[in-house]
């Protein structure tokens, strides 16, 4: 079964994998996650978050 999550950031990089993290060992297996015009480090996330992702 596969369980979907769905959320809006806007200047969370600094939590945003550790959020991402937390609902993937919950049992979340895909994020569907929407910007909304971020001007903080969220691209650095991006690129470690990517490869954990699959």
């Amino acid at each position: 079964m596969r369980i979907l999550g769905i959320l809006t950031v806007r200047n969370e990089g600094a939590f945003l994998i550790e959020w991402l993290a937390h609902h993937r060992a919950c049992g979340f297996t895909d994020f569907l996650v929407f910007s909304n015009d971020c001007d903080d480090a969220r691209t650095r996330c991006w690129t470690v978050w990517q490869p954990w992702a699959g």
